[in-house]
């Protein structure tokens, strides 16, 4: 798997190392890839909409802090699977505290190439 965050080169690999050692990362400060990958900055709702606070009570309960900014703070996630250039899979958050399960991202990137599909946004 390749992983690509906002920060500088250090601040990314330390932010990946942490919860997928396994995955070799990239850095974007500039957020090419993420505007060739549709992932522009959140508007004010996907920022602070109440979904956001919803999320984020949801991650503290569970024992999750916030931790330091670090990287485009605004620009929204995603995650893509891509085979022989085409994407097969891609999930776009609906705002800044929605993301998918790493389960659901490990599976999706392992799946074999003939297997049904779904590309959503």
């Amino acid at each position: 798997m390749l992983y690509v965050g906002s920060a500088d080169v250090e601040a990314t690999q330390r932010f990946f190392a942490d919860f997928a050692p396994e995955a070799h990362c990239i850095a974007d400060p500039s957020g090419e890839l993420y505007e060739a990958f549709g992932l522009g900055k959140g508007n004010a709702w996907q920022l602070f909409g109440p979904a956001v606070f919803a999320h984020a009570l949801g991650a503290m309960w569970k024992g999750n802090g916030i931790g330091v900014p670090n990287g485009d703070v605004l620009r929204m996630s995603g995650f893509f699977r891509l085979e022989h250039g085409s994407m097969t899979w891609a999930w776009r958050g609906k705002h800044v505290g929605d993301h998918p399960s790493l389960d659901t991202v490990r599976a999706q990137a392992c799946r074999t190439p003939n297997a049904k599909t779904n590309v959503t946004s």
